[in-house]
């Protein structure tokens, strides 16, 4: 066997959690307990198993040095999108491109082999100064495993949201409530599920909605507003919802969420080419007794975060739900702007972005 040295790179399997319990191993038990003061949980690195285990990796070689390192690479990888006929295909592309795109970072745990990092440098071209050196788990995400064991005696005891005066009765009718008067809502003080989440899923089941319309840009895996829209499409009514396949990020979880809609029926807008559409809104049109006669009546909801009922329960946003009709028609005319059916629309009380809000400030 040649005594010329060889690298080999090992992928710590990202389906594998980071922290592997193993305090149950000392006790013979096949499932670790629930760790409480006395018998506490013990974890070890994933990578420190492998590095531990690499002479079964490896049989009839001999290791002489190890570095765990994380790679960065660039996710600025747009492809041009002039004459693009399909966003959806074209920015799948640029997923598949982000995978091998250029490396702007490597990480490393303190006192790293030269010679191995010196070969990773030369072969990713990155130059010393994109090396960054820290102690403990070199992707701090990997924390969250920690943060999210059941020891409630070490977590600061969780918010718990309140409804929101207005919509206090969870039976009532929130479309009436809204007519009543404007909801403001304050998050996470106010309950998300209980206002904006509860919006549109009762505009989902409700036989006198005809239409929802809605702009997604970032929510959650299993996002309660998707499977509202999806479940009124298939009850036949008319959906439209905007996703922002820009995303940073979230691109293709997206990209996920727009197939999945338009399966169910839901017209799917990419918003206008060139811009990445930030606004929070959604719209029902419900059809109603009005002075004695039936006719339409349009409901909106306005936000300052995103549709994503996990990040609601962190980040401070306020939301207006609103039978405003001022308000409303803007709203109309906005997604028929942003749906790519009209342009050049005037607005009573939005100020939207890029045409009108530069003017007005």
């Amino acid at each position: 066997m040649s005594d010329e040295p060889r690298f080999a790179r090992i992928k710590v399997p990202a389906v594998l959690p980071y922290f592997i319990r193993v305090d149950h191993l000392r006790t013979g038990d096949e499932e670790p307990n629930e760790p409480t003061l006395d018998a506490p949980a013990r974890f070890v690195p994933l990578d420190q198993i492998i590095i531990n285990n690499l002479d079964d990796l490896f049989p009839g070689m001999r290791v002489t040095e190890v570095l765990p390192f994380r790679l960065t690479r660039s996710a600025a990888v747009e492809l041009d999108d002039e004459d693009v006929e399909d966003l959806l295909e074209h920015v799948e592309e640029e997923l598949r491109m982000r995978r091998f795109a250029n490396s702007v970072r490597i990480q490393t745990p303190p006192n790293p082999s030269p010679r191995i990092l010196n070969f990773l440098l030369n072969e990713l071209r990155l130059s010393q100064e994109d090396h960054f050196a820290r102690p403990g788990p070199i992707a701090c995400v990997d924390l969250f495993e920690i943060a999210n064991i059941d020891r409630p005696d070490l977590q600061t005891p969780p918010w718990k949201p309140v409804r929101p005066p207005a919509l206090a009765d969870p039976e009532a009718d929130i479309f009436a409530k809204i007519r009543e008067r404007d909801i403001l809502v304050h998050h996470p003080y106010e309950s998300f599920s209980d206002s904006v989440e509860r919006f549109i899923s009762s505009a989902a089941s409700d036989p006198d909605v005809l239409a929802i319309k809605l702009t997604l840009y970032r929510t959650s895996q299993d996002s309660p507003f998707v499977d509202s829209l999806v479940r009124a499409a298939e009850d036949g009514k008319q959906v439209a919802c905007l996703v922002e396949l820009r995303a940073r990020f979230d691109e293709e979880k997206n990209v996920t969420f727009a197939r999945q809609l338009e399966a169910a029926g839901v017209h799917v807008a990419y918003g206008v080419l060139g811009l990445k559409t930030h606004s929070k809104c959604s719209l029902v049109v419900r059809r109603e007794k009005i002075d004695g006669n039936w006719g339409l009546r349009s409901y909106a909801h306005l936000g300052t975060g995103n549709y994503h009922p996990k990040t609601a329960q962190l980040y401070t946003d306020l939301g207006l739900l609103t039978a405003d009709e001022a308000i409303t028609g803007d709203v109309v005319r906005l997604f028929n702007m942003i749906t790519g059916l009209s342009s050049g629309q005037h607005y009573d009380r939005l100020v939207v972005a890029p045409d009108h809000m530069r003017n007005r400030f």
